[in-house]
């Protein structure tokens, strides 16, 4: 069987090539188009899950080496052998992360994993040796174990390994123009584009190398999420009672019920990712990892725009299952004072020039009518977004204020637009102040209705929208990680591989897609050989 391919672009230059003993495969960046000879003898071969694994594999070997890892070597994998190579670096480092992963999800899974192997004669007796002598209850494999299963391609971990740095390279360090010169973007600015999807593209800076990361949380609504939850109408009534404030309160809830494995798994430090909220989930009991899409159109787990550019912090807290609100447990501990204080009037000052525009415009131009009857309570404008709705001498801002509550923070947001008489305030916040959202001394445990029992703790992993981009046209406002607990490079990466691997099928194809809309391209002309 032989293999060409053909260049859709000529800024990708490399050649790379798959030798298998049956057959010669060559891969180009762009385009593979497979053609066959002796079909007769090689179509049961062709047609076998091994030879569709290598020619993806090589397809992400070979992105990777153009993009990512640039060396000289023929061959991405001829850079594995150097222990102190980047790639290999790279690769132990998301070798690390994903078993551990397994591991946290089922404690045998290096015993079953050399089983599988030794069942499908994938291992040298040399091999299986050193393999079964690391495999075991919560064990891990260690360097010598890594280099074994990675250089068996029968293993699966190379393509594993592989796909993972793709995604990360694709979730948190793309260049801008390969962003702006891919299809996807391209599609997703388009004046064909679906509302949402216009919304969603248009509100990310293209020049943030976390570009798709930005966006999958947008567009998949992620929440990482500790929780009970049950049905159990003789459990409800007592649970009724109940309510969560710490995380001794949550615990002893869960431990109250049937003891499983579901309730007592805690989340590892591997995958620990940074919150909103000065309580330790270290022993936080009935993690669930993370889930998308969980109820993601009300109150403060909404991921709609409008919803997400007012919020002036990320979300991280106990989720009250009869109002959707998340209270951090710092709210909870200042609960009175919550109780007390009140949302009041933001307005321009009176000296206000109505000619400014909202480029120009600065806190200082605005005031809170705060009637500093609970002192305790310490007002300010924590920044100022600019809209991108208004035209000619009509302008558009959004004023987030930050109320300072002992230990505790709450964030409210004015909408203010003005022309060059007169500025409009949404909502209109009435001149005595509005009470906050009520909170009391912990969180109810089931729904309003008594139908369900629902403990949850979460941590909603949302962008800010609050980076600002001075532009030709005047300042933009995209949503950005800079003000979230996930600002540095380590937390990103943890977020993008905690997020694949929660939805590998997905996001591996929203990844794939990408690259192949910069014409990297995988297709076969034979109809034995099914890619996809």
């Amino acid at each position: 069987m032989k293999t060409r391919f053909k260049k859709k672009k000529n800024w990708y230059t490399s050649l790379f090539f798959l030798v298998l003993n049956f057959s010669f495969l060559s891969l180009s960046s762009c385009r593979v188009i497979t053609e066959t000879s002796e079909k007769a003898q090689e179509d049961k071969k062709i047609s076998s899950e091994i030879v569709k694994n290598y020619i993806e594999n090589a397809f992400v070997e070979n992105i990777l080496q153009e993009n990512v890892f640039k060396t000289t070597s023929p061959k991405l994998v001829l850079e594995f052998e150097n222990t102190n190579s980047e790639f290999y670096k790279n690769t132990k480092e998301a070798f690390n992360f994903y078993q551990k992963y397994q591991v946290s999800l089922d404690p045998t899974f290096s015993l079953k994993l050399v089983a599988d192997l030794q069942e499908k004669n994938a291992l040298s007796s040399a091999d299986f040796a050193i393999l079964s002598a690391q495999a075991g209850y919560n064990k891990l494999f260690d360097s010598q174990a890594f280099i074994i299963l990675y250089k068996n391609f029968a293993t699966g971990i190379s393509q594993i390994v592989n796909k993972m740095l793709l995604v990360k390279y694709y979730l948190v360090s793309l260049g801008p123009d390969l962003i702006k010169d891919s299809q996807i973007y391209k599609d997703g600015i388009a004046a064909s584009a679906s509302f949402t999807t216009k919304e969603i593209f248009e509100n990310i800076d293209p020049n943030s190398p976390d570009f798709f990361l930005i966006h999958l949380l947008l567009t998949k609504n992620p929440v990482q999420i500790w929780q009970f939850e049950s049905s159990d109408q003789s459990s409800i009534s007592t649970f009724s009672q109940l309510k969560v404030k710490d995380l001794n309160s949550f615990n002893n809830l869960l431990r109250s019920e049937n003891i499983t494995s579901k309730l007592t798994r805690k989340e590892k430090d591997f995958e620990k990712l940074a919150k909103n909220d000065s309580l330790d989930t270290t022993n936080m009991l009935g993690y669930a990892g993370i889930l998308y899409r969980q109820d993601a159109n009300l109150a403060d787990l909404s991921f709609q725009f409008e919803d997400l550019r007012k919020q002036g912090e990320v979300k991280s807290g106990f989720l009250d299952p009869q109002s959707n609100r998340i209270w951090s447990s710092e709210q909870i501990r200042n609960f009175s004072l919550i109780n007390k204080a009140k949302m009041f009037p933001v307005e321009l000052r009176p000296n206000f020039d109505f000619k400014t525009g909202k480029d120009k415009v600065q806190i200082s131009d605005f005031e809170i009518k705060n009637d500093n009857s609970l002192p305790e309570a310490k007002y300010k404008i924590k920044a100022i977004i600019p809209s991108r709705e208004g035209s000619g001498n009509n302008f558009f801002v959004s004023v987030i204020v930050e109320i300072e509550l002992g230990s505790a923070k709450y964030f409210y947001n004015v909408d203010v637009s003005w022309d060059e008489t007169k500025a409009y305030y949404y909502p209109e916040i009435k001149p005595q102040g509005e009470d906050l959202p009520k909170l009391s001394q912990g969180i109810p445990t089931t729904f309003k209705d008594l139908s369900k029992i629902s403990v949850k703790y979460v941590n909603k992993l949302a962008p800010l929208y609050d980076k600002i981009v001075q532009g030709e046209n005047g300042k933009r406002a995209y949503f950005s990680l800079e003000n979230t607990p996930w600002n540095t490079q380590e937390q990103k990466i943890k977020l993008a591989y905690s997020l694949y691997l929660a939805d590998e099928t997905g996001i591996y194809r929203d990844a794939k897609n990408f690259f192949e809309g910069l014409g990297y391209k995988i297709e076969s002309k034979d109809e034995i050989i099914k890619l996809d």
